[in-house]
């Protein structure tokens, strides 16, 4: 079983920005993004399994949502995309193995895969971007607000 972890990261342009090369105004008006990244890295350290950030994704609201929040359905397209991609695994190689025409082993060529290398060995066992790919895995999202 692997662990992965994921964190929404509202702020993600923060990662790169040293605050310490800040004015005090630039700093105050990020201020709330480096305490996040802030919680997000201690969380982090006290993890066993690293956390990969992605990026929020800001819409505007629901029609009828009259309260002006930006975040909430962009929340839902962030854990959608993060779901995806932890869960997808490409269709032509496990199409072969299903046929049984796997000798060995067989990768997905960047032809029919653009977003991660896939392997399949004969025996059903099944490796994306070189490490196991199991139905056991788990997934942990965090958002950090």
């Amino acid at each position: 079983i692997t662990v992965y972890g994921a964190v929404i990261t509202s702020n993600i342009d923060l990662i790169n920005i040293d605050p310490t090369t800040l004015s005090p105004s630039e700093y105050e008006s990020m201020k709330i993004g480096f305490l996040r990244l802030n919680n997000i890295q201690n969380l982090s350290n006290d993890l066993p399994f690293p956390l990969v950030h992605w990026p929020a994704i800001y819409t505007r609201p629901c029609p009828q949502n009259r309260h002006g929040h930006k975040t909430e359905r962009g929340l839902a397209v962030a854990h959608y995309h993060i779901w995806l991609d932890f869960i997808f695994f490409d269709h032509d190689v496990l199409d072969e193995l299903a046929k049984g025409s796997i000798h060995g082993e067989y990768t997905s060529t960047t032809w029919t895969s653009t977003s991660g290398i896939f392997t399949a060995y004969d025996n059903g066992t099944l490796y994306k971007n070189g490490k196991p790919f199991s139905e056991d895995d788990i997934l942990v999202i965090f958002e950090d607000d």
